[in-house]
């Protein structure tokens, strides 16, 4: 009885530290650019309301390309000049846009996001392949209007009636 009752307060601590631990998180981005756009992509910060830690305390950051190698991104794609900056949307959810002033001319991305307060930090891997500008395909009609016969002579009725029934004559035997 002891035993079990013993294992039950310590699972009950070990999920009580793991939730303070891993307070905040890191959601799935969201990508609205196109390939040669300048880069637009959010990522939800989850937790933030719920362990009552201040937007202030959070800093939010991508590491430069030997900070990206040192923590473990082999590899990592990074366009220039990428802008994070972490907000409050108008639902109150806290969002790390991460933006580019230039257009983005690699079709994948491969970094590490951080985001760290006080009481621990938080890192994700993301990856990316940015797809081109969708173009509008609308296909031209090219359908040229029937020949029109016109009457110019008095012999022009006969011509006409003869290229009629030419006509009909190739269409009633089918030989190919």
């Amino acid at each position: 009885m002891i035993k079990v009752s013993f294992r039950a307060a310590v699972a009950t601590v070990l999920l009580l530290v793991s939730q303070c631990t891993f307070a905040l998180g890191l959601g799935d981005p969201v990508l609205s650019s196109d390939l040669s756009s300048p880069l637009r992509l959010s990522v939800p910060l989850t937790g933030l309301t719920a362990t009552g830690i201040d937007i202030d305390e959070v800093r939010v950051e991508v590491p430069d390309y030997l900070g990206q190698v040192s923590l473990g991104i082999l590899d990592p794609i990074l366009p220039e000049n990428m802008k994070v900056a972490l907000i409050i949307d108008g639902r109150g959810a806290a969002i790390v846009r991460i933006t580019t002033p230039t257009a983005v001319r690699e079709p994948a991305l491969r970094f590490a996001l951080r985001a760290s307060w006080k009481g621990g930090s938080v890192l994700k891997k993301y990856e990316f392949i940015i797809d081109p500008p969708a173009v509008a395909y609308s296909p031209v009609r090219s359908v040229a209007p029937p020949p029109v016969l016109r009457q110019t002579t008095a012999l022009a009725p006969t011509a006409t009636s003869a290229l009629a029934s030419a006509a009909r004559g190739a269409r009633a035997g089918t030989n190919y």
